[in-house]
C-alpha cells in the first residue's frame, strides 16, 4: 500500500514538473501585458492628454493682475495756478473670473492715487495797497497733497456670443476627442501588439511539431537504413539503394538541425519580447487540432459597425470637427452682453 502511494505521489511530481514546462497562449499573453512598457506607454499617452486638458481649467480661476506706476510732470511755463511739479503715485489691482456655466464675467477693480503738488503758491489780491481800509483778498487754490480711492464692482453677461460660456468650454470640450480617441488607439495598439506576438508564439508552435514530425521522420529514415544495410548484406537489394537510404537519413538530420536552430532562435527573440528568461526553460503548449466555429457574416459584420475601433475613430474625428464648426459659428455671432458695475470713489486731502 506505501508502494503505491509513493508511485501515485511520483507521478503527480512528474506531471506537474512536465506542466510547468510548458506555456500556453493566454500565459503568454499575461505575462507580455504585465511586463513590456509599451502597455504603461499606451496609458501615459492616455494621462498627457488628459492633463493637457485639465490646463484649460485654469481659465475658470480668478486672474490678479496689478498695476503700480508713477509719474512727474514740470509745467511749462509756471504760473500763478500752476505748481512748479505734479508726483502721482497710484496703485492699482483687479481680480476677474469667468464662469463657464453662464459665461459671464465678474470683476473686481481697486485703485489708490495719491496726487502731490510742490511750488504751488496761495493768490493774493493786494486791495489794501488801493484802497486804505480794505483787506487783501487770499484765493484759496486747493490742497497740495490729496488722496483718491476707487472701488468697482463689475458682471458682464452675454447674451449672444459666448452665451452659456460656449466659448469658454471649447478648448475644454474639444480636448475631449482627442482623448476618447487616443483611449481607443491605445487599445488598438495594445491589441496590435499582442496579435503580433500570439502569431510569434504560433509560429513557435509550429516549429515545435515541426521538430516532432522530423525527429520521427529520422528515426524512420534510420530504421530504413538498418533494414537497407541488412538486405545489402543479404545481396537483396543493389549498393545504390543503402546510398539512398544513407542520404535520407543525412537530410533528415540536417532538416532536424536547421528546425532545432530556428526554434531556439524564435524562443530567444520571445524571452526578449517577454523580458522573461523563465521562456528557455519551457515549451509552447497548444492543441492545432481544436476547431472553433466562425460566425456568419451578418452577425460579424454587425459586430464589426458596433465595436471596430477603426470606425469609432473616425466617427470621434467627424464629431470633433462638429464641434469645432460650432464654434467657429459662435465667434461669428455678434458681441451683446449686459453689463452691470457698482463704483465708488473717495477723495481725501
Amino acid at each position: 500500500m506505501k508502494s503505491i502511494v509513493r508511485n501515485l505521489l511520483i507521478l503527480i511530481g512528474l506531471f506537474s514538473i512536465l506542466k510547468a514546462q510548458t506555456i500556453t497562449l493566454n500565459e503568454f499573453l499575461n505575462q507580455l501585458q504585465q511586463a513590456h512598457p509599451i502597455f504603461e506607454k499606451e496609458r501615459l499617452t492616455v494621462e498627457i492628454e488628459r492633463e493637457q486638458q485639465n490646463s484649460y481649467l485654469g481659465t475658470e480661476d480668478w486672474y490678479i493682475t496689478a498695476s503700480p506706476y508713477y509719474t512727474r510732470q514740470n509745467p511749462l511755463p509756471p504760473g500763478s495756478f500752476t505748481p512748479k511739479s505734479v508726483d502721482q503715485i497710484n496703485l492699482g489691482a483687479v481680480a476677474q473670473r469667468a464662469f463657464w456655466k453662464t459665461g459671464g464675467r465678474l470683476s473686481f477693480s481697486w485703485s489708490s492715487n495719491l496726487t502731490d503738488k510742490k511750488g504751488l503758491e496761495e493768490f493774493k489780491l493786494p486791495l489794501s495797497e488801493w484802497l486804505p481800509n480794505a483787506e487783501d483778498i487770499v484765493l484759496d487754490t486747493g490742497p497740495t497733497k490729496f488722496y483718491q480711492n476707487e472701488l468697482a464692482v463689475t458682471y458682464t453677461h452675454p447674451l449672444l456670443r459666448n452665451r452659456s460660456g460656449f466659448l469658454d468650454r471649447l478648448q475644454y470640450d474639444i480636448k475631449q476627442f482627442d482623448i476618447d480617441f487616443s483611449e481607443v488607439q491605445a487599445m488598438e495598439n495594445q491589441e496590435d501588439f499582442l496579435a503580433m506576438a500570439a502569431g510569434k508564439l504560433l509560429d513557435w508552435v509550429l516549429l515545435t511539431e515541426q521538430k516532432t514530425i522530423i525527429q520521427d521522420r529520422l528515426k524512420l529514415s534510420e530504421g530504413e537504413l538498418v533494414r537497407t544495410q541488412s538486405k545489402r548484406e543479404a545481396n537483396l537489394v543493389d549498393e545504390v539503394d543503402v546510398i539512398r537510404a544513407s542520404d535520407a537519413v543525412r537530410i533528415a538530420r540536417q532538416n532536424q538541425v536547421l528546425i532545432e536552430s530556428r526554434w531556439k532562435a524564435l524562443q530567444a527573440e520571445l524571452a526578449v519580447l517577454s523580458m522573461n528568461s523563465d521562456i528557455f526553460n519551457v515549451s509552447p503548449e497548444f492543441d492545432l487540432n481544436k476547431f472553433e466555429e466562425l460566425c456568419t457574416l451578418d452577425s460579424a459584420s454587425t459586430h464589426l459597425n458596433g465595436n471596430s475601433r477603426l470606425i469609432k475613430n473616425f466617427r470621434i474625428r467627424l464629431n470633433q470637427l462638429k464641434y469645432a464648426q460650432e464654434g467657429h459659428e459662435e465667434i461669428l455671432k455678434p458681441d451683446l452682453s449686459l453689463i452691470t458695475q457698482l463704483n465708488t470713489k473717495q477723495l481725501d486731502e
